[in-house]
């Protein structure tokens, strides 16, 4: 068959023949194991030959894709159900999400032409053949998945990284922020950098502006994958003095360098007052560093699932749902405010909910229907020693119509933002025994409809959850 590539700057009347075994997927590992690895389809004659001249010049394909693990595919389940085979996500990968193929082909295309503008425009269209046929591999196998280039690219980093080598690379990078001096860092060539959804190069944005450290710090390593995220309080610089601020941080460690570096920084008079409460607890809750007991515990889709019953029940809560993934001692922090439990909260009001409320009875009070779409909800750090699901996010509030809803009780209620608005959020769960025992927040407004930089377009406006 032939398919028509318009991604990546290929013409859109391109066409590469690809055989059945292209589309058909992946192989077993070389070990026998029988994990799933993304191999190259074999190419139609014409093209190999097409390449032959060029096979030199091939090592510039393996460097992109090799050490830019950013290029990847995020796989999305079908229809809120994960499935899983032989331990994999049976789930088909997408082009798109985790920047994708698409992007992937639009890097090779240019440093392919580049490489062989000198050699002539005939070269330059063969070698655009093998990158659309790296695509193609790419998009249709299914051992591309996200979950499987944990298994291929992560499998000997994953032996070579521990919690105390991924703890490290954060403390490298908080260092090298506080200095100013993002040359301090081991990176990927192609490392790659987002501030609050923004892409910037290392050494922008609050790289400029961080002042110091603070004394709250909780790691999430997941060192099969090789990610580390991060909570933590540092101040940037102020008018007359420092002001605290609450950092989330996502690190991918690739061959002992970084090769991805998300952050958020949460600002403002209610991350001030919330770094300050964090920086007097000290140390993060325990509950968070325990591991779970060998014998209870589950797969990184598992704890996915579990956690994804959160975001699914609080999008358009209608408090008519199924809240029992919630344990009897959820509790939830926000930008270090507590907002459940919390003995101090000011009562409930007609038509709003309470902080003084557990997890379970806010959702099931049907208050938070003004959340109109949780989208981008991107699970990048899972531990499942430790049940620790780090997830990034967006919550879209409409506003106009749709803060008018009923709640269970059938009161007609108005509440919510009055203008359309959108936070940015990086959310920690807890998961053990299929419930959710604890979550932790850093969240900071964003412009309405905000992207994250790691999805397409497609993906960030979609509430299916990506890993």
């Amino acid at each position: 068959m032939s398919i028509g590539l318009s991604a990546g700057g290929l013409p859109s009347n391109f066409t590469v023949p690809v055989t059945s075994a292209a589309v058909a997927g992946s192989t077993g590992g070389a070990d026998g194991s029988g994990a799933a690895r993304c191999e190259l389809p074999q190419p139609m004659t014409t093209i190999a030959e097409a390449t032959k001249s060029a096979r030199r010049k091939l090592h510039l394909w393996i460097m992109i894709f090799g050490r830019n693990p950013a290029n990847r595919i995020a796989t999305q389940h079908n229809g809120g159900n994960f499935s899983t085979r032989n331990g994999t996500a049976s789930a088909r990968p997408r082009i798109g999400s985790r920047s994708g193929c698409a992007r992937l082909s639009l890097l090779i295309y240019k440093r392919l032409a580049i490489t062989f503008s000198k050699i002539g425009g005939i070269m330059l269209a063969k070698c655009v053949k093998f990158a659309a046929v790296a695509v193609l591999a790419c998009g249709f196998g299914p051992a591309c998945s996200r979950a499987a280039a944990r298994q291929v690219a992560g499998a000997s980093q994953a032996r070579n990284c521990d919690r105390a080598c991924l703890d490290g690379f954060v403390n490298q990078f908080l260092d090298a922020l506080v200095a100013h001096d993002p040359s301090r860092l081991p990176v990927t060539r192609y490392v790659k950098y987002t501030e609050n959804g923004q892409h910037l190069e290392l050494g922008d944005g609050f790289w400029r502006t961080a002042a110091g450290r603070g004394d709250y710090k909780l790691y999430i390593e997941d060192t099969e994958a090789g990610e580390v995220g991060f909570f933590g309080t540092m101040t940037e610089a102020g008018q007359s003095a420092p002001q605290p601020v609450i950092l989330a941080l996502r690190l991918r460690i690739y061959r002992n360098e970084i090769s991805e570096a998300e952050a958020i920084v949460a600002r403002g008079d209610m991350a001030a007052n919330g770094a300050k409460s964090l920086d007097k607890l000290g140390t993060p809750d325990p509950i968070y560093l325990q591991d779970v007991p060998e014998s209870q515990r589950v797969s990184r889709l598992d704890l996915i699932d579990t956690a994804n019953k959160y975001f699914s029940g609080m999008q358009q809560d209608d408090g008519k749902g199924d809240y029992s993934f919630f344990a009897d001692d959820c509790n939830r922090l926000e930008n270090g405010m507590q907002t459940t439990n919390n003995p101090n909260a000011r009562p409930a009001r007609p038509g709003s909910y309470s902080a003084s409320w557990g997890c379970k009875q806010q959702f099931a009070s049907g208050l938070l229907h003004f959340v109109s779409r949780i989208r981008d909800r991107r699970y990048v750090v899972v531990d499942t020693e430790r049940g620790n699901v780090l997830a990034f996010g967006f919550f879209d509030h409409e506003a106009g119509n749709t803060r008018t809803f009923q709640t269970p009780d059938g009161q007609t209620v108005t509440a919510g933002p009055v203008t359309p608005w959108t936070w940015e959020i990086a959310e920690l769960f807890k998961v053990q025994g299929g419930q959710i025992h604890r979550v932790q927040a850093v969240l900071t407004q964003s412009p309405y409809g905000m992207i994250s930089g790691w999805s397409s377009w497609q993906d960030a406006m979609s509430d299916k959850p990506q890993w």
